[in-house]
């Protein structure tokens, strides 16, 4: 009796666990009926953000990726023993996957949008159509997943501003710091011994040595910015790329402004902000909040963007995606 009892409450709990049905995908993001099959093929590879050429260029771990850890590492290590972990690892997260987001944005879709949207002008077929849909939802998307990055960079941010108006814990673990080295003068001499025997003489080498691995970081990212800088300016603005009579109620010159601003955003956080953190002692935690509070405003200021990109981008997949099935 018991154990039918038992099953029966497990039976209950298995019941409660059941996930809820996921609502269906909006009509602006629905494909088109009409697809061929060398659509379906460029469908496949835009799921997955980036086509073989473009992995090859920029895939995680090159360069510019490499060179952003190591800015990341230098901010976390101001607050190594004072914040949590898992705020360290959100606030590194967001920052490497925006990069890598904005970086997608510039170099690779909306460059592709463009030169879709110069082809139909010659063309007028439906097959273009439905690439220029497509492009047009692989921007959509990539926004779709910078906005809960900046999100939660944001809130992380916030974390560890709370953190650093924790007077008692950053000098206590400063305190703890000095506790530690005053142990180490006190060591009885031949425990004194046998600790220097295992560390290496310091020297000015490891200082100049991270110096320059930080100016070569900095470098590197300062050249992917201007790399992003160099294919917004190619591109056509937005109203000229959509100049037909029937999109004209559509305020496609917001696109052109909010993507411009998304730009200097992403500009300021990684080629201005972040290179500054090298600048600023592990105990000026004022110049550390300052630095944050840009960070956080940059985050916002991102978000707004993309708040004002919803609209026209909604009416614009709306509208290639009534063409592609109409033919």
């Amino acid at each position: 009796m018991a154990e039918s009892r038992k099953e029966e409450r497990t039976g209950e709990k298995e019941q409660k666990r059941q996930p809820s049905l996921v609502a269906p995908t909006p009509p602006e993001r629905e494909m088109p009926r009409i697809l061929s099959a060398e659509t379906e093929k460029v469908r496949a590879q835009e799921d997955t953000d980036a086509p073989t050429e473009y992995i090859r260029r920029a895939e995680p771990g090159s360069d510019a990726d490499a060179e952003l850890e190591i800015m990341l590492k230098q901010i976390e290590g101001y607050f190594l023993k004072r914040a949590r972990h898992h705020d360290l690892e959100a606030i590194s997260f967001t920052l490497r996957h925006l990069f890598s987001r904005v970086d997608f944005l510039y170099r690779q879709a909306l460059p592709e949008l463009d030169a879709w949207t110069a082809r139909e002008e010659r063309e007028r077929e439906t097959f273009v159509h439905q690439q220029i849909w497509l492009h047009l939802q692989t921007v959509n998307r990539t926004l779709d997943r910078m906005a809960p990055l900046c999100h939660l960079l944001s809130d992380v941010i916030e974390c560890l501003l709370e953190t650093l108006d924790n007077e008692e814990l950053w000098l206590r673990t400063f305190e703890e710091e000095d506790t530690l080295q005053l142990q180490q003068v006190h060591l009885p001499d031949k425990q004194k011994r046998s600790s220097s025997d295992d560390q290496p003489e310091e020297s000015d080498e490891p200082t100049a040595r991270a110096s320059e691995v930080w100016e070569r970081a900095a470098t590197t990212l300062m050249d992917r910015l201007l790399l992003w800088q160099e294919q917004h300016h190619k591109l056509t603005p937005f109203q000229q790329q959509f100049a037909q009579p029937t999109l004209a109620a559509i305020n496609l010159s917001e696109l052109d402004t909010a993507f411009a601003v998304l730009l200097d955003s992403a500009g300021a956080i990684f080629g201005d902000i972040l290179p500054n953190f090298r600048l600023v002692e592990p105990e000026s935690h004022e110049e550390i909040s300052a630095l944050l509070f840009d960070l956080m405003q940059q985050s916002d200021q991102m978000l707004v963007q993309f708040e004002v990109t919803l609209g026209p981008l909604t009416a614009l997949l709306r509208h290639f995606a009534a063409l592609s099935e109409g033919g």
